[in-house]
Protein backbone atom coordinates (compact mmCIF):
# COMPACT_ATOMS: atom_id res chain seq x y z
CA UNK A 1 0.00 0.00 0.00
CA UNK A 2 3.07 2.51 1.04
CA UNK A 3 4.52 1.46 -2.84
CA UNK A 4 1.25 2.99 -4.15
CA UNK A 5 1.38 6.12 -2.36
CA UNK A 6 4.97 6.57 -3.62
CA UNK A 7 3.85 6.02 -6.95
CA UNK A 8 1.25 8.36 -6.70
CA UNK A 9 3.16 11.16 -5.13
CA UNK A 10 5.84 10.63 -7.86
CA UNK A 11 3.00 10.87 -10.95
CA UNK A 12 1.94 14.06 -9.34
CA UNK A 13 4.98 15.85 -8.31
CA UNK A 14 6.34 14.83 -11.70
CA UNK A 15 3.10 15.46 -14.16
CA UNK A 16 1.99 19.19 -12.11
CA UNK A 17 3.00 21.97 -14.73
CA UNK A 18 0.99 25.30 -14.30
CA UNK A 19 1.79 27.49 -17.20
CA UNK A 20 -1.32 29.49 -16.92
CA UNK A 21 0.73 32.70 -17.23
CA UNK A 22 -1.55 35.42 -18.30
CA UNK A 23 -0.06 38.35 -20.93
CA UNK A 24 -0.55 42.18 -20.04
CA UNK A 25 -4.09 42.61 -20.49
CA UNK A 26 -5.61 46.61 -20.31
CA UNK A 27 -8.77 47.63 -20.59
CA UNK A 28 -7.82 50.79 -22.62
CA UNK A 29 -4.66 50.05 -24.75
CA UNK A 30 -1.88 53.08 -25.27
CA UNK A 31 -2.76 55.64 -27.79
CA UNK A 32 -0.89 54.49 -31.14
CA UNK A 33 2.07 56.96 -32.17
CA UNK A 34 2.21 55.75 -35.93
CA UNK A 35 0.23 53.72 -37.84
CA UNK A 36 1.23 50.45 -39.33
CA UNK A 37 1.08 51.99 -42.64
CA UNK A 38 3.23 54.67 -41.70
CA UNK A 39 5.60 52.22 -39.82
CA UNK A 40 5.89 50.20 -43.38
CA UNK A 41 6.81 53.47 -45.01
CA UNK A 42 9.19 54.53 -42.52
CA UNK A 43 11.06 50.42 -42.61
CA UNK A 44 13.04 50.40 -46.04
CA UNK A 45 13.71 47.20 -47.66
CA UNK A 46 16.88 45.70 -46.97
CA UNK A 47 18.37 44.66 -43.71
CA UNK A 48 16.78 44.93 -40.15
CA UNK A 49 16.40 47.79 -38.47
CA UNK A 50 16.13 48.53 -34.84
CA UNK A 51 13.90 50.45 -34.20
CA UNK A 52 15.25 53.29 -31.37
CA UNK A 53 12.05 55.53 -30.94
CA UNK A 54 9.31 55.27 -28.77
CA UNK A 55 6.51 53.99 -31.01
CA UNK A 56 3.40 52.26 -30.34
CA UNK A 57 1.46 50.78 -33.35
CA UNK A 58 -2.17 49.70 -32.35
CA UNK A 59 -4.37 47.19 -34.62
CA UNK A 60 -5.99 43.66 -34.53
CA UNK A 61 -4.91 39.42 -34.66
CA UNK A 62 -6.15 38.64 -37.98
CA UNK A 63 -4.87 35.25 -37.93
CA UNK A 64 -4.34 32.45 -36.25
CA UNK A 65 -2.48 29.59 -35.52
CA UNK A 66 -5.23 27.28 -34.12
CA UNK A 67 -5.28 25.49 -37.55
CA UNK A 68 -1.47 25.35 -37.66
CA UNK A 69 -1.21 27.59 -40.76
CA UNK A 70 0.70 30.50 -38.96
CA UNK A 71 3.38 29.00 -36.76
CA UNK A 72 5.02 31.10 -34.30
CA UNK A 73 4.02 34.32 -35.25
CA UNK A 74 0.90 36.15 -35.57
CA UNK A 75 -0.03 39.13 -38.04
CA UNK A 76 -1.36 42.55 -36.46
CA UNK A 77 -3.60 44.78 -39.29
CA UNK A 78 -4.90 48.47 -39.07
CA UNK A 79 -6.78 50.29 -41.65
CA UNK A 80 -5.51 47.89 -44.32
CA UNK A 81 -2.06 47.66 -43.17
CA UNK A 82 -0.51 44.18 -41.47
CA UNK A 83 2.69 43.25 -39.47
CA UNK A 84 3.91 40.15 -38.50
CA UNK A 85 4.99 39.48 -35.23
CA UNK A 86 7.69 37.03 -34.97
CA UNK A 87 7.02 35.37 -31.55
CA UNK A 88 9.01 31.73 -31.70
CA UNK A 89 6.06 30.20 -29.57
CA UNK A 90 3.34 27.85 -30.24
CA UNK A 91 -0.41 28.15 -29.00
CA UNK A 92 -0.54 31.76 -30.04
CA UNK A 93 -4.55 31.58 -30.50
CA UNK A 94 -4.86 31.04 -27.12
CA UNK A 95 -2.75 34.14 -25.92
CA UNK A 96 -3.89 36.28 -28.34
CA UNK A 97 -7.09 35.03 -30.54
CA UNK A 98 -8.04 36.64 -34.20
CA UNK A 99 -9.96 39.67 -33.26
CA UNK A 100 -8.35 40.72 -30.07
CA UNK A 101 -7.34 44.43 -30.55
CA UNK A 102 -3.41 44.92 -29.30
CA UNK A 103 -0.95 47.32 -28.81
CA UNK A 104 2.74 47.06 -29.74
CA UNK A 105 5.71 49.00 -28.10
CA UNK A 106 8.50 48.82 -31.23
CA UNK A 107 11.08 50.59 -29.00
CA UNK A 108 14.42 48.29 -29.18
CA UNK A 109 12.36 45.60 -31.66
CA UNK A 110 14.00 44.93 -35.02
CA UNK A 111 11.64 45.29 -38.29
CA UNK A 112 12.55 43.65 -41.74
CA UNK A 113 10.91 42.60 -44.51
CA UNK A 114 10.74 38.65 -45.49
CA UNK A 115 8.78 37.91 -49.07
CA UNK A 116 7.30 41.49 -48.96
CA UNK A 117 5.97 41.52 -45.42
CA UNK A 118 6.80 43.79 -42.49
CA UNK A 119 7.86 41.58 -39.89
CA UNK A 120 9.05 42.48 -36.16
CA UNK A 121 11.37 40.76 -33.76
CA UNK A 122 13.68 40.72 -30.96
CA UNK A 123 17.10 40.75 -33.08
CA UNK A 124 18.58 40.16 -36.70
CA UNK A 125 19.93 36.34 -37.42
CA UNK A 126 23.51 36.55 -36.96
CA UNK A 127 24.76 34.90 -40.53
CA UNK A 128 21.68 37.46 -42.47
CA UNK A 129 20.93 41.08 -41.31
CA UNK A 130 17.97 41.17 -44.15
CA UNK A 131 16.20 38.88 -41.62
CA UNK A 132 14.98 38.63 -37.88
CA UNK A 133 14.28 36.34 -35.19
CA UNK A 134 11.68 35.93 -33.07
CA UNK A 135 11.02 36.76 -29.75
CA UNK A 136 11.65 33.47 -28.28
CA UNK A 137 9.82 33.72 -25.18
CA UNK A 138 6.29 34.96 -23.01
CA UNK A 139 8.59 37.56 -20.73
CA UNK A 140 9.91 38.72 -24.13
CA UNK A 141 6.45 39.18 -26.02
CA UNK A 142 5.20 40.69 -23.26
CA UNK A 143 7.56 43.59 -23.49
CA UNK A 144 6.28 44.43 -26.54
CA UNK A 145 2.70 42.96 -27.05
CA UNK A 146 -0.17 44.79 -24.57
CA UNK A 147 -3.77 42.88 -25.09
CA UNK A 148 -7.19 44.42 -24.81
CA UNK A 149 -10.02 42.92 -23.38
CA UNK A 150 -12.17 43.27 -27.05
CA UNK A 151 -12.16 40.97 -29.01
CA UNK A 152 -14.38 40.99 -32.23
CA UNK A 153 -13.16 39.42 -35.29
CA UNK A 154 -12.85 41.85 -38.65
CA UNK A 155 -15.24 40.83 -40.98
CA UNK A 156 -14.26 40.45 -44.34
CA UNK A 157 -15.19 43.44 -46.96
CA UNK A 158 -16.99 41.69 -49.82
CA UNK A 159 -15.72 43.63 -53.42
CA UNK A 160 -15.61 42.86 -56.86
CA UNK A 161 -12.68 43.19 -59.19
CA UNK A 162 -13.75 46.15 -60.09
CA UNK A 163 -13.62 47.30 -56.81
CA UNK A 164 -10.09 46.43 -55.85
CA UNK A 165 -7.89 49.21 -55.32
CA UNK A 166 -3.97 49.99 -54.52
CA UNK A 167 -3.60 51.53 -51.74
CA UNK A 168 -0.51 54.10 -51.23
Amino acid sequence: MQRVFVILFLLFAVGCYNRADSPVIEGELPAPTLSISQLHKAIPQGEARKIEDEMIIVGRVTSSDMESNFYGSFMVEDDGAAVEVLADISQLHARYPEGVNVALKLQGCYAAYQRGVLQLGAAPYPDNHKRIVGFGSLEALDKVVIRSIDVTPQQPVIQTIGELQLKD
